[in-house]
C-alpha cells in the first residue's frame, strides 16, 4: 500500500518536536529539488517520486525570508520538470498548521 504525499507531509510537519531541527527532518539531497535559482534550497524532503511526478517538503529562503514550500513537479515531454502545484507555508501560521496535522492525524471518517 502506497502511503499519500499529502499525508506524508502532514506526518512531517506533525514530527518537528524541538529536539529536531528541520536539517534532521528534511535530509535528502537539496540539489534533487529543481526550483527556481532565485530561490536558495536550505534542506527538503523528497515525499514520493515517479516516472512524471516529483513530490516534495523544501525549506527555501527567498527574499531575505524562510519557508517552507510543498512543491508537486511533473515531467513535460522535453524530460523537464515543471511546477504543477506550489504551497508556502510560513512561520506565521506554522502552530495553527501543525494543530491541524495533529488533529488529522486522528482523524477517523464516520
Amino acid at each position: 500500500m502506497t502511503t499519500d504525499p499529502v499525508f506524508e507531509i502532514l506526518m512531517i510537519l506533525k514530527r518537528n518536536e524541538p529536539e529536531m531541527s528541520l536539517q534532521e527532518l528534511l535530509t535528502d539531497d537539496i540539489d534533487e529539488f529543481p526550483v527556481s535559482k532565485t530561490i536558495k534550497v536550505i534542506a527538503g524532503k523528497k515525499l514520493a517520486k515517479t516516472a512524471q511526478w516529483l513530490k516534495a517538503i523544501v525549506l527555501i529562503e527567498t527574499g531575505g525570508r524562510h519557508q517552507i514550500r510543498l512543491y508537486g513537479w511533473q515531467k513535460n515531454k522535453a524530460g523537464e520538470w515543471k511546477v504543477r502545484q506550489k504551497f508556502n507555508i510560513s512561520q506565521g501560521y506554522s502552530e495553527k498548521l501543525s494543530q491541524i496535522c495533529h488533529a488529522f492525524s486522528e482523524f477517523k471518517p464516520e
